[in-house]
């Protein structure tokens, strides 16, 4: 595993109980950590970070119940040297 800094791009719409265990395991293989409830039935989407120093301030996670609707989010990601290119 490299040291490098990562994105993490996780969404799911499914009782998670089926596919939890083995989606946190995986998450975790790779250095990431979400707070999920075991017995969550509804949708997340999660932009995340592996080897940061600090907490990017783009960094999410949506849930919503199955009734709510679908989890959805949107974030600018600024890459070191980028310059901010305004419209």
């Amino acid at each position: 595993m490299h040291n490098r800094p990562k994105i993490v791009l996780v969404a799911a719409q499914v009782p998670l109980a089926r596919y939890l265990k083995k989606a946190l395991r995986e998450l975790k293989r790779i250095g990431a950590y979400i707070k999920i409830k075991k017995n969550f039935v509804g949708s997340f989407a999660l932009v995340g970070y592996i080897g940061f120093r600090m907490r990017p301030p783009w960094s999410r996670l949506v849930q919503k119940r199955r009734k709510d609707g679908p989890s959805t989010l949107s974030v600018m990601i600024r890459f070191p040297g980028e310059k901010n290119h305004s419209s």
